[in-house]
């Protein structure tokens, strides 16, 4: 709904779930050529758009070099006051017990944390049948 709101007020935004973006940043990159400049142009688009929506960072299980990318890519945001809202159901706090880099948790852990509680609309659904 919010990514519809903005586009309609004409605010452009991006969004990345977790393993997209580490897919379409594996996928991109290599050493030389094309690849690296498409590469380089994600993550100039993600470190430079307006607002950017990160959600489920703690999807890709396999990404260590990913958790610092997002630090470097919420640094770069942050240091410019571009609105970042990043969405998972893991709170910032237990990102180190699932191996992200104390640097990457105190990186994420410096934006403004809300907490919104409720019940899981995928489980509400199989209950309603």
């Amino acid at each position: 709904w919010m990514m519809h709101q903005l586009a309609a007020d004409g605010v452009k935004a991006e969004r990345r779930d977790g393993m997209e973006l580490v897919q379409a940043l594996r996928a991109s990159y290599n050493s030389e050529g094309a690849g690296k400049a498409a590469w380089t142009r994600e993550v100039r688009r993600l470190r430079e758009c307006p607002v950017l929506f990160l959600h489920d960072l703690t999807e890709p299980k396999d990404a260590t070099d990913f958790a610092g990318l997002v630090a470097d890519i919420v640094k770069h945001r942050d240091q410019w006051v571009l609105p970042t809202i990043v969405s998972d159901n893991v709170a910032v706090a237990a990102l180190t017990g699932l191996g992200w880099d104390d640097r990457v948790v105190s990186r994420l852990g410096g934006l403004q944390e809300l907490l919104l509680a409720g019940p899981d609309y995928r489980t509400l659904n199989k209950r309603l049948g």
